[in-house]
């Protein structure tokens, strides 16, 4: 019995340490030792071509141990950094356009058995037409936000699920493929 307690204990305390105290990955050590990054110009909202401008000066950079470590990164740090995976271009391009754009997080099962996924920002133009945006560029334009998903989805890929978030990342519209 007392070893079963003293294991629990051990595998608390391991998870304890690994979430706040070890230094690299560490929440509090995040929260006390993240820069602060300088505002992204928002006086007006951008405009696309402003955006895709923007992009040519940027990098994708894969999240920590190979986006096993799964963040969205904050607009400014985008801005000033210029790098970060598709969820970071995608939350940036949302927060600058600001009219009608939403992120579009799509997920997907290979055929190898491999799951994947990808965001993109998604905005209408004046016309009610759908485009997407991100690290791939600019595409479109579509009548329907299923177009756009097709238009992502790898053909042999099983399309699994689809959220739509706001600029805040509060969900607006999720659905199953």
């Amino acid at each position: 019995m007392w070893g079963r307690i003293k294991l629990a204990f051990i595998k608390f305390f391991l998870c304890f340490w690994l979430k706040y105290c070890y230094r690299r990955f560490s929440l509090i050590n995040q929260r006390v030792r993240e820069k602060k990054y300088k505002e992204c110009p928002q006086k007006e909202s951008w405009l696309v071509s402003t955006v895709l401008n923007f992009y040519k000066s940027c990098e994708w950079v894969s999240d920590p141990l190979g986006g096993k470590w799964d963040y969205v990164s904050k607009p400014e740090k985008f801005y000033e950094t210029r790098e970060g995976d598709c969820d970071d271009w995608a939350h940036f391009a949302v927060t600058m356009l600001i009219k009608d754009a939403h992120s579009l997080s799509i997920s997907w099962k290979e055929q190898s058995g491999k799951y994947n996924g990808h965001v993109v920002c998604v905005h209408k133009d004046t016309d009610g037409k759908f485009w997407h945006m991100g690290n791939w560029g600019l595409c479109g334009p579509f009548d329907n936000l299923d177009k756009v998903v097709e238009s992502i989805l790898p053909q042999d890929a099983t399309g699994l699920a689809v959220s739509l978030r706001d600029r805040r990342l509060k969900c607006v519209r999720c659905w199953k493929l």
